[in-house]
């Protein structure tokens, strides 16, 4: 995985030095926890395909999948031994800590490991809270699509939401 956070002249006064997030590829998960964790730090984020629910994907994806969580180097603990640790690290339970420009504009409608219904539930307690946010569902769109983060879909995603000085991010 790759990460790119650009960062403008740290000389700067601390307004003019947010920086931009986004995380690649299929990182939307780590880059909304890092904007909630940090929201004076980021102006925008782009957060494509995120995990949204972490309990709800562990229901989906089965106990292998708790498995990888559970583990003593991570969570170390299961959905029922520590439910609000996993609340914790869901993006859909914290959309409140959201003061950051958000475009969540990748889910696909044929993707096999983020379900739209996970995306769907974001969307709707991002809406619910009234942020600003925006998202493109797309339908049976290539799987390698958004792999990269710098293909014309998503760059055109990034442009429309944060103006075309942001495509690049």
């Amino acid at each position: 995985m790759r990460a790119k956070i650009y960062a403008r002249d740290p000389s700067r006064n601390r307004s003019e030095a947010r920086r931009n997030c986004r995380l690649e590829p299929r990182a939307g998960l780590i880059a909304l926890l890092t904007v909630f964790a940090h929201p004076e730090d980021y102006q925008v984020c782009y957060a494509g395909v995120p995990v949204s629910d972490l309990e709800e994907r562990i229901k989906i994806k089965g106990k292998g999948y708790e498995e990888l969580f559970s583990a003593p180097y991570h969570i170390g603990k299961t959905v029922a031994e520590a439910p609000e640790e996993y609340r914790r690290r869901s993006p859909k339970k914290n959309v409140n800590k959201l003061r950051t420009a958000l475009a969540s504009s990748t889910p696909i409608r044929n993707d096999e490991d983020v379900n739209i219904h996970e995306i769907q539930k974001l969307i709707e307690a991002l809406q619910n809270r009234a942020k600003d946010f925006s998202c493109r569902i797309y339908t049976n769109a290539p799987a390698a699509t958004f792999l990269t983060g710098s293909t014309r879909i998503s760059l055109a995603n990034r442009a429309k939401k944060f103006g075309s000085s942001y495509g690049s991010i």
